[in-house]
């Protein structure tokens, strides 16, 4: 997955104040939440969309947020959808999945 050409898989990981902040990086830790936000296309401020997934995960005790995002509002919802069903599940599970059907 992509956008704008550089990839956006694995996030970065950001630490969310609860826990010891353990700098995690790459397909670490457990997923709990996943929020998708598609941007408004019809913005009249000239600022670019933005389609997003909010990835929220937990690593040794501590809870960080990812942001994943997308050129294109179908492939992000579709995505989120995907990484919704895998609530629960480590990152390097999820990341291991096979999405080449989807292209």
């Amino acid at each position: 997955m992509s956008y704008h050409g550089q990839r956006n898989w694995p996030p970065a990981w950001l630490w969310r104040g609860k826990g010891k902040n353990k700098y995690p990086q790459g397909e670490v830790g457990r997923l709990k939440k996943v929020t998708i936000a598609i941007a408004d296309s019809d913005q009249s401020d000239g600022r670019r969309a933005y389609h997003r997934i909010f990835l929220y995960m937990e690593y040794l005790g501590a809870r960080y947020i990812g942001c994943l995002l997308f050129d294109d509002a179908a492939a992000c919802l579709q995505i989120g959808e995907i990484l919704s069903k895998h609530r629960g599940r480590n990152l390097q599970t999820i990341g291991d999945l096979d999405l080449s059907h989807l292209l």
